[in-house]
């Protein structure tokens, strides 16, 4: 009997462990930001990734850069800002100019982004790449305490099956 109930709790141990997954989305921009081109907006899509079952645990976008004089590149780790505010802003000094890169996370798992040069003298640079990489868990489905009940019946007709088939000493 201690070994049934070993089994069904070991049972339920593995059922409710957690799942991660990682989901990425590359984004090839090829565009050049200057004075009379300031902005590009672009699109990350999660495939596979299915908000009625996973949370979004963390997700940074790293942008690639190349201004005449290499490449630069920065990353935005989203953290708490994405989960709680639905949306991020970032900063950041590219040779001569400063960029932000903000953007909004919807409902399915698509991120828009904005990355636009806000200051610097006539220069361009080339937005030459954007990658966003999520980690997520599966959520948890609330438990009405139905199964608990149901272990408690089978484990009181295991009880009284034992009881019958096994002679009284």
């Amino acid at each position: 009997m201690k070994k049934l109930i070993l089994a069904s709790i070991f049972g339920f141990a593995v059922a409710a462990s957690v799942q991660a997954n990682t989901y990425s989305d590359n984004n090839p921009a090829n565009v050049y930001l200057n004075l009379f081109n300031p902005s590009y907006t672009g699109e990350f899509t999660l495939a596979g990734y299915n908000p009625a079952t996973e949370t979004i645990t963390s997700a940074s976008a790293l942008f690639t850069f190349w201004d005449g004089w290499g490449s630069e590149s920065f990353s935005i780790n989203m953290g708490g800002d994405i989960f709680t505010h639905g949306s991020f802003n970032s900063y950041q000094q590219i040779g001569g100019d400063v960029v932000n890169a903000w953007g909004i996370l919807d409902s399915t798992g698509a991120l828009s982004y904005t990355v636009s040069r806000t200051s610097g003298g006539l220069s361009e640079f080339w937005l030459k790449n954007a990658n966003l990489t999520v980690e997520t868990t599966a959520r948890n489905v609330p438990d009405s305490g139905i199964t608990a009940l149901l272990l408690a019946v089978g484990v009181a007709g295991l009880l009284g099956i034992k009881r019958r088939l096994l002679p009284v000493a």
